[in-house]
């Protein structure tokens, strides 16, 4: 999936980076469920380029609310959003072809129960498209301001990632995302919006320092073929 003029429309550092993380994994021709959809960015991105129904949930009112907003802002009807908990979602088992967790496993406290439910809801092959950041992303960003957008833990290692998913899925493709600072200049060079360079070559340097350590994890998930495997003893 290409990332359009859609998202220049937020002008965030953060959700850029995740977006731009994850946009190329996504099949837009699949039937697709987005948890933890914000304000609906990447929601309305797939709709905009598939004729098929896109479903995204969101566990705060306010940001449901203001995904609506948007959709009717740029005319785009083939997406709903509801407000749900993604530990309890209100759809009947085998609904959906690709569910998409955009940095939403970090935010919640029962992660393996998010797992769990996208088993259910997923067809048989279906697939779960992860972006997470790993425990140095507070290295990149202020460490209190991770904490005011929620987040319950630093974040996952590929070894986390695969104990939390082995016993419902199957790591299909696996990427370590980084090049931060590379990646924000170019969203707001091709974009109108004004950046300070200060702050831009501060994140440069950040960068430098712990360029041998990727910030984020993006992973796609293949949901196993048979009942959910045995836990190890």
């Amino acid at each position: 999936m290409k990332i359009t003029l859609l998202s220049r429309d937020i002008p965030d550092l953060h959700s850029y980076l995740r977006w731009n993380s994850v946009a190329k994994y996504i099949d837009v021709s699949l039937k697709t469920l987005d948890i933890g959809c914000n304000i609906g960015t990447m929601t309305l991105e797939i709709a905009s380029q598939t004729e098929n129904m896109i479903t995204a949930i969101d566990f705060d009112p306010r940001l449901v609310k203001l995904a609506r907003e948007r959709a009717r802002k740029f005319n785009i009807r083939n997406c709903k959003f509801l407000c749900a908990d993604a530990t309890r979602l209100p759809f009947a088992d085998a609904s959906f072809e690709q569910i998409l967790l955009a940095d939403v496993l970090e935010h919640v406290k029962n992660d393996s129960a998010v797992i769990k439910e996208c088993f259910r809801l997923l067809k048989p092959e279906g697939r779960v498209v992860i972006n997470a950041p790993r425990p140095n992303y507070s290295q990149l960003f202020n460490p209190g301001w991770i904490e005011e957008i929620g987040h319950v833990r630093d974040g996952y290692e590929i070894s986390d990632l695969f104990k939390l998913s082995d016993k419902y899925f199957e790591i299909e493709e696996l990427e370590f995302n980084s090049r931060a600072a590379e990646e924000f200049d170019r969203f707001y060079n091709q974009g109108e919006t004004a950046i300070d360079d200060d702050w831009l070559m501060n994140l440069f340097q950040m960068e430098h320092d712990y360029s041998r350590e990727p910030y984020g994890i993006t992973v796609v998930l293949r949901k196993r073929s048979c009942k959910p495997k045995k836990s190890s003893p």
